[in-house]
């Protein structure tokens, strides 16, 4: 609903800009049958924002074009963000990444660690990977709980080459 009131939000938009600026530069062919102004101006903002163009509908002028030109740019740009939110909305991403079941704290140079092992379930090598770790601790304030992160430092957060894991080292 939000992506289609967007739609027809900024279509009614650019059609009061198509009225306001010059309706006369919108030229539309003999056999095009809606008459009301601002259906036309909106019919004509549909289809440039959607770069559909029928070819019933077409600017004339230069101020038209110009503004059109600039439509069809938003109408690409805020398309792309839209099918890129929906995918990440409903895909279901994975993280082939494994991770140990247990980590180490111990003593470790001068001071104490964090150790855990990860492996690369992926069906191909990774190449320049870089980590970063992020540990989340649960602080009561007065009775209100509130997650805390804290980036830790990594000893060695760049790995060159990171095979994937060898399905026989599993047994």
């Amino acid at each position: 609903m939000v992506i289609f009131s967007f739609y027809v939000v900024l279509n009614i938009l650019f059609a009061a800009i198509y009225l306001l600026i010059d309706f006369d530069g919108i030229g539309m062919t003999s056999d095009y049958e809606v008459r009301n102004r601002f259906f036309v101006a909106f019919y004509f903002s549909a289809q440039t924002l959607t770069t559909v163009g029928y070819g019933s509908l077409y600017p004339l002028s230069a101020l038209v074009s110009t503004v059109a030109a600039i439509e069809a740019l938003i109408g690409l740009m805020s398309f792309a963000i839209f099918t890129g939110l929906m995918y990440g909305r409903f895909s279901k991403p994975t993280s082939p990444i494994r991770f140990s079941k247990n980590m180490l704290y111990r003593p470790y140079k001068e001071g104490n660690a964090i150790m855990f092992r990860i492996a690369n379930e992926r069906d191909y090598d990774l190449t320049e990977l870089e980590a970063r770790v992020v540990m989340s601790v649960v602080v009561n304030d007065n009775g209100i709980e509130n997650r805390k992160y804290q980036g830790l430092e990594i000893e060695n957060n760049k790995v060159i080459y990171f095979p994937q894991l060898d399905p026989r080292s599993l047994y």
